[in-house]
């Protein structure tokens, strides 16, 4: 299992790429849209899972989400967010999708998930759903 963090902020991405690496998933971080956005394309499949810092000017500037569903439209996403937008977090209780992308309005999409600090806290719990997962201890 193989997931791509996508953050302009180095600590946040060490962070995020120690937990996956304690549940036993290899991560890489990208700091730069445009290299994670070519990275992703050239193998989509190699990546079980793309965590996006949405509230990175950098990254909704680029529109990273948008392109990278445009190479693969179910691909599964897990959205950071230091502080959550009441919205956002209405949208997070009852649905856990995060409603920044526009495949989030469709209530039948299961591939976008929302995840605020501490990350720690709901880490495992957010990748689970957002895999399909019952357990994260994902070494399988």
């Amino acid at each position: 299992m193989n997931f791509m963090i996508v953050s302009d902020d180095v600590s946040t991405c060490l962070y995020l790429e120690i937990l996956a690496h304690q549940d036993g998933v290899s991560a890489r971080y990208f700091t730069e849209p445009s290299v994670a956005l070519q990275a992703y394309q050239s193998n989509p499949d190699h990546w079980s899972l793309v965590i996006v810092d949405m509230l990175s000017p950098l990254i909704i500037e680029f529109a990273l989400v948008d392109k990278i569903k445009a190479v693969k439209l179910d691909t599964r996403l897990v959205i950071l967010a230091t502080h959550a937008p009441d919205a956002i977090k209405k949208v997070f209780k009852c649905e856990s999708l995060c409603g920044l992308c526009h495949d989030c309005n469709d209530t039948s999409n299961r591939h976008c998930f929302f995840l605020h600090k501490p990350f720690y806290r709901d880490f495992d719990r957010v990748i689970e759903m957002a895999l399909g997962k019952g357990r994260v201890g994902l070494a399988a």
